[in-house]
């Protein structure tokens, strides 16, 4: 499916689309993206645990490195012909459930791990996994402040063999993750965040 989107991109940058097909172009981005998603990942019905409980928003917050606005839109002007759309700048990261976020135990014996990040000034952000593994009766829930926008509950059916997941992209500057395993469940759940992507154009029109 990937390879289609990028297909699509491509022809139409060979169409030698000008600034008044900026908006048709942003408009079919987003819709592949939105399709991306809803092929690629099962959400299953739940609401977040911090939310149920009404836990206070003592999440651990990393800030992000300020991305220089000007410099990306430079590039994106002379970018080569063919090159795809870029619509979000990538922040390459390594934060862990090992060495990252706060992890506390339940009233119930369950466990609660979660992290906030914070990269100031984007429209929306996306999140992308690695070593993505979560055990039967876990549940993960990435959402901005306030509930806004929920998405999960993920659980083990969005294991896959790659060890990769991502998001689709959240509104807001601000993307919390929230992991909760009740109790009884044995197996460890992990992860790693590699990437988080700083929409800078507004692909979804979420302003």
């Amino acid at each position: 499916f990937s390879s289609i989107i990028l297909t699509l991109i491509l022809k139409l940058e060979m169409m030698n689309i000008e600034d008044s097909g900026k908006d048709t172009m942003k408009q079919l981005i987003m819709i592949l993206i939105i399709m991306q998603f809803a092929l690629g990942q099962q959400t299953q019905e739940g609401v977040p645990y911090s939310q149920i409980h009404g836990l206070l928003d003592n999440y651990h917050t990393i800030t992000l490195p300020q991305i220089d606005l000007n410099a990306l839109f430079e590039e994106d002007t002379y970018r080569e012909m063919g090159t795809p759309y870029r619509y979000g700048y990538k922040h390459e990261v390594n934060y862990s459930t090992e060495n990252s976020g706060t992890l506390e135990e339940t009233v119930d014996g369950g466990i609660l791990w979660n992290i906030t990040f914070k990269s100031e000034g984007a429209y929306a952000i996306g999140l992308e996994f690695a070593g993505f593994y979560i055990p039967e009766g876990g549940e993960l829930y990435v959402y901005n402040p306030n509930y806004e926008i929920i998405y999960g509950a993920y659980t083990h059916l969005n294991n896959s063999d790659s060890h990769q997941f991502s998001t689709p992209l959240l509104k807001g500057d601000m993307a919390i993750i929230e992991y909760y395993q009740p109790a009884g469940v044995t197996e460890e759940f992990s992860f790693e965040v590699i990437e988080i992507i700083h929409d800078y154009r507004d692909i979804m029109d979420f302003s």
